[in-house]
């Protein structure tokens, strides 16, 4: 909402944060923010009224020396009606140093001053920016539209606009200014010392320009600077191939598995190191055995190691290498026999052609007379055998 000065008498505004950053600011030497917050607390939002009416009511907050009191005291009789309107400024967005400035400049006129044209700050005072007073305006609506009945006033009111236009693009110009400097300053300071916290800073303020050639050769110049640090530090690796399969590598991930079919005998471990300077120990083939093989790969790089763990997993070998009934042969391509009426019990054997096979479900098998259907597993392959148990002869 515009400030009304013409209907603007001088009321303190009722705000915590105003009366606090008024008191801890650079105009009460040794006061700072806590002592701010107790001066409030005891006197609330008509702290200064209440101060320059009676003075001697800071002698009952404990945390105020001698010298805080005379400070107080001092400094708002030296001010004495400008206190209403600095913190009338700093309630608009100005700091307390600012708004002191600002009077000095404007005395008992201020208010008058940036009613009628806020912008006049930065015309008149060389330590008040641009940029700082068009925020400042736009945040408080001291917009210059009211005047669309008056023809040549809008004229002139146009030509201003305009050259506020000018100014904000200038401002934006300065700033932009600003973020090329640092950037190169960044980069710079990147190239000279190549340190992860100096790459760091230095990616952070390039990737704030606008995209352009000056942009793209800072990320190259980036780039240079970041194989630097990978070739003197990385104890990592950007790929790892097994019989031409390659692992996806996840950043801080070490531990990973791969399967291969239980015909593939044979495991050719080739790498690719982020650093030319790191060294490596594992990349090799290896025999690989039914089942599960672990494998580790060392990389090295500044006296620093990470080690890869690989879960090579092979497939069984579940083939039938011989299968017996009592001793006697069977086919593996029918798995069926016959035995005579007395056997009530046989013994299966089950020999596999992987040596480390597990096989489970042989040995004493109990028989009913007729067919029996018995199930064993070689390494969780399931085959399934016929053993008939032929009817009793009756003799004649």
């Amino acid at each position: 909402e515009q400030l009304n000065v013409s209907s603007y008498q001088r009321i303190i505004p009722e705000d915590k944060n105003s009366i606090i950053k008024f008191f801890s600011s650079d105009l009460f030497k040794g006061i700072g923010e806590a002592k701010a917050l107790k001066i409030y607390e005891k006197l609330g939002d008509d702290a200064v009224k209440i101060i320059k009416e009676n003075p001697s009511v800071l002698k009952e907050i404990d945390s105020l020396s001698l010298k805080n009191i005379e400070t107080i005291k001092n400094k708002l009789t030296e001010l004495s009606g400008s206190s209403d309107i600095i913190l009338k400024l700093t309630d608009l967005g100005f700091s307390v140093k600012d708004s002191g400035l600002i009077y000095k400049k404007y005395k008992e006129e201020t208010l008058n001053i940036i009613d009628s044209d806020l912008y006049n700050l930065y015309y008149d005072l060389d330590k008040i920016s641009f940029s700082k007073v068009d925020l400042i305006a736009r945040k408080n609506g001291y917009l210059k539209d009211e005047y669309s009945n008056d023809k040549s006033r809008n004229l002139s009111i146009n030509a201003y606009n305009v050259l506020i236009n000018i100014l904000r693009e200038k401002a934006s110009q300065e700033i932009e200014k600003s973020l090329y400097s640092d950037a190169g300053t960044f980069v710079s300071e990147a190239e000279l010392v190549p340190t992860y916290d100096n790459y760091n800073k230095a990616l952070v303020a390039v990737n704030k320009l606008p995209y352009g050639n000056i942009k793209k050769e800072y990320l190259e110049r980036l780039q240079i600077v970041n194989q630097l640090l990978i070739d003197t530090y990385s104890n990592k690796l950007k790929e790892i191939t097994i019989n031409n399969t390659r692992i996806i590598l996840e950043e801080d991930k070490y531990n990973y598995e791969i399967t291969f079919d239980k015909t593939v005998e044979k495991a050719i471990v080739k790498v690719v190191k982020e650093s030319k300077n790191s060294t490596v120990k594992g990349a090799e083939t290896y025999n690989l055995a039914y089942g599960e093989n672990n494998i580790k790969i060392e990389v090295k790089n500044n006296n620093e190691v990470s080690t890869y763990n690989i879960k090579i997993k092979r497939g069984y070998d579940t083939t039938l290498k011989s299968v017996s009934v009592n001793n006697d042969i069977v086919s593996i391509d029918n798995l069926y026999a016959e035995v005579d009426y007395p056997l009530d019990t046989v013994e299966l054997k089950v020999v596999g052609n992987d040596p480390n096979a597990t096989i489970t479900g042989t040995g004493t098998l109990s028989l009913n007379v007729g067919e029996n259907i018995f199930e064993f597993s070689v390494n969780e392959y399931k085959y399934k055998i016929t053993i008939k148990r032929n009817e009793q002869v009756m003799q004649e």
